[in-house]
């Protein structure tokens, strides 16, 4: 027979059993009334509420704990926990230093070590971990990651193949693995290592299996989540999706992400909400943007949010948007990307109102990073002399990374001239840095796109883009504007068969994707078309510009948007401009094509905002904001310079 307390019990138990936490909080806070100060109401409280994620709430019930058994150490460092876990780190740190019993001091020390490491105390950290049992495995994994966070990469990859070789596979230590991998540029290892967390979660959780294959699961009906995340499967495919990213792979940085768990966009966790929004910021920046500022409210979330946020922005020339947002979060600003990048966004802001102080500026941060490369170089020189092959990998890893950082700087100081039409002195800029960037993807493109823009340079700009295209595999996999002006880089030194192949090329590749995705959004050809066709317009061959242009909307509803619409616009707008000073006499028979190319495009761009705001949603755009608006208002243009 059993006593009601038994029952109260187990139903207590039987809550616990079912995750049911909200339910036995309520039961308990009413027993609290009775029994204030007592241990079992407030333990099961606090452990209800640490499974919440709660921690404030956890950290009272804990707190009320230490003062009813101030001896208990057990309870002391579940405070100290709870109040790491709400960045209460001095009174953290403070509760952990009363765990006097040897039973707890290995864990008393994780928890200080990290707690100095969340204040950027490093050598804090340091020290603790070097007092603790060097062989435990929790404290090995500790060590790691500080050098990790020191940027000693191989040694932090050495401690974490140790842990493997001692302990086995374990998924946290093979993502550590493969991320040392990343950073270390060993970028086949880190597949591997990838495909080997995929491959023991396939075996530990079949049901996985189907997921990381590339079909969809409902993960939500089968439970599945969770265990996707303790395999290390999620975070394993966001780093393979960087790996791709950061090769401008961007197609194959989309599809692989979708080879984690079939969730909604509200359900993803913040690190894949992250990265959906970085791959396709070039697509939907406004999405990207609302998916950024949403992560930016919550209390976990990558640390790069905000840093990507705002160079979003940037990258855009939101510079309201982006001085706003760098306002109101200074703080997070100096925390998240340190003097050297602020330096770089108080010029670039700049940008708005005095191009001339903005100059300065970038020319100042130029000097000081080519300062630094100069060292650099000198230090690698000097490593190859004697022979220390792992310095001059670290040495030459802090090189390029040194390099990466001039790049946004010094593409911010040329875009100042280029934005003036001052090419001679963009490439005068350019190549003056020539001796650190030469490998540089990105300094070689913006030089050939100099060389593009300035007279007589044809074949320099050529000589530049052919290995960034003809080098590639797919031309699909290169961006649409670099082989558009390749092609007509060709036409305009009458290398005519040349942009054919290209051509050629490009519609076979479309041919090909279109049969495996009906649905897939493809725009190179347009982009080219509308290249070449810009070409001839800007030179008064209105007949085969004009074709051209049109050639760029073949089908229309899936060729149609604001930015090839923009494209377009203008071609046919000189073509207005010219009709009005009697330039050009239009034929009748382009007068009808054209005629015919506004009516369609009047058809289908009714729901297609034209104005290219990208923190506008479409669906907030006027009528006039649409592109059927403006084709009937170049359309009644046309007509009234036909009569005219």
């Amino acid at each position: 027979m059993q006593t009601p307390n038994e029952n109260y019990t187990r139903n207590i138990y039987t809550l616990i059993g079912e995750e049911n936490y909200n339910e036995v909080i309520r039961i308990l806070e009413n027993e609290l009334h009775s029994f204030p100060d007592s241990t079992a109401i407030h333990s099961i409280m606090a452990y209800c509420y640490w499974q919440q994620e709660d921690y404030a709430k956890a950290t009272t019930s804990y707190a009320k704990l230490v003062q009813l058994n101030p001896n208990n150490d057990s309870y002391k460092l579940h405070l100290a926990h709870c109040q790491y876990k709400t960045e209460q780190y001095y009174e953290a740190m403070r509760s952990s230093c009363g765990v006097q019993g040897d039973a707890l001091k290995s864990q008393t020390s994780l928890l200080q070590a990290a707690i100095r490491y969340a204040e950027e105390d490093i050598q804090s950290a340091k020290s603790i971990l070097a007092e603790a049992d060097q062989e435990d495995i929790d404290i090995m994994m500790d060590t790691a990651c500080i050098l990790y966070k020191e940027d000693r990469f191989e040694e932090a990859l050495d401690k974490y193949m140790e842990v493997k070789r001692i302990h086995g596979f374990i998924p946290e230590v093979a993502y550590c693995i493969a991320l040392c991998y990343y950073r270390l540029n060993r970028f086949s290892e880190t597949v591997q290592m990838i495909t080997e967390i995929k491959s023991q979660a396939s075996r530990q959780h079949p049901e996985l299996l189907r997921s990381l294959a590339g079909d969809s699961v409902d993960f939500d009906a089968q439970g599945l989540i969770q265990k996707a995340k303790d395999a290390y499967v999620v975070e394993a495919v966001n780093l393979i999706s960087a790996l791709d990213y950061d090769q401008r792979h961007f197609k194959e940085a989309r599809d692989v992400l979708r080879e984690l768990p079939n969730r909604n966009e509200e359900d993803l966790d913040p690190i894949t909400l992250h990265n959906t929004a970085i791959v396709t910021m070039e697509d939907d920046p406004s999405a990207s943007f609302n998916k950024l500022t949403f992560l930016l409210q919550l209390d976990v979330k990558p640390p790069e949010t905000f840093r990507n946020l705002l160079i979003g922005y940037c990258k855009f020339d939101y510079y309201s948007y982006a001085a706003d947002l760098l306002a109101e979060n200074m703080q997070d600003a100096v925390k998240s990307m340190g003097q050297p990048m602020l330096d770089f966004l108080d010029a670039y802001l700049l940008c708005a109102n005095s191009k001339e102080e903005a100059y300065r500026k970038f020319d100042e941060l130029c000097k000081v990073n080519a300062d630094i490369l100069r060292r650099l170089l000198r230090e690698v020189d000097e490593s190859r002399k004697t022979h220390d092959d792992q310095q001059q990998m670290a040495l030459t890893l802090q090189f390029e990374a040194a390099v990466n950082d001039l790049i946004p700087v010094l593409m911010s100081q040329a875009k100042i001239f280029w934005d003036l039409e001052k090419y001679q002195l963009v490439e005068l800029l350019l190549m003056k840095y020539a001796d650190f960037c030469i490998d540089n993807r990105t300094w070689k493109l913006n030089l050939a796109h100099t060389y593009f823009m300035e007279p007589g340079k044809m074949a320099d700009a050529i000589s530049l883009y052919e290995p960034l295209v003809l080098g590639e595999e797919h031309l699909l996999d290169v961006e649409a504007i670099i082989v558009a002006d390749l092609c007509a880089a060709y036409v305009i030194i009458e290398q005519n068969e040349m942009a054919d192949n290209l051509i050629n090329r490009l519609t076979e590749e479309e041919a090909t994707k279109q049969k495996e995705d009906e649905n897939v959004k493809l725009y190179h050809l347009s982009i080219i078309h509308l290249v070449i066709g810009t070409l001839y317009c800007a030179h008064r061959n209105f007949e085969f510009g004009i074709d051209y242009v049109f050639k760029a909307f073949n089908p229309m509803h899936q060729k149609l948007n604001a930015d090839t619409w923009f494209y377009a616009k203008k071609c046919l707008l000189e073509l207005i401009r010219s009709l009005a000073l009697r330039q050009y006499m239009i034929p009748d028979v382009l007068f009808d094509k054209i005629c015919t190319f506004l009516d369609d495009v009047d058809k289908n761009g009714k729901k297609i905002d034209s104005i290219i705001d990208l923190t506008l949603q479409a669906e907030e755009a006027r009528e006039n904001q649409t592109i059927s608006f403006e084709a009937r208002v170049i359309k009644a243009m046309l007509l009234k310079m036909y009569s005219f």
